[in-house]
């Protein structure tokens, strides 16, 4: 089961839960550290770097994830945490 705290409300933003480095999601996910657009975890499982970002909108949180996987936007794979949806991408240092 993946861990999540109590989430810090941004005003005017929806709260959405925060993850802790060193968690483990799906059982292959480890996260790293918070970046501008989500968080770096590493990929125990494929040994990569990945970027995890949230896939906000309405709906359930498997409604999303398919909305996102559908638009052909380069989703590797989704983990759902409670409410929220975070779509796993290639992580890329270039700016």
């Amino acid at each position: 089961m993946a861990i999540a705290v109590e989430p810090t409300a941004i005003p005017g933003e929806r709260a959405r839960a925060s993850l802790i480095e060193g968690t483990l999601l799906a059982g292959r996910y480890r996260v790293l550290n918070r970046t501008a657009f989500g968080w770096s975890a590493y990929d125990e499982r494929l040994s990569r770097t990945v970027l995890m970002m949230p896939i906000d909108g309405v709906g359930a949180p498997d409604e999303r994830v398919r909305r996102e996987a559908s638009t052909g936007s380069g989703l590797l794979d989704a983990v759902i945490l409670g409410d929220d949806a975070w779509a796993v991408r290639t992580h890329s240092t270039r700016v």
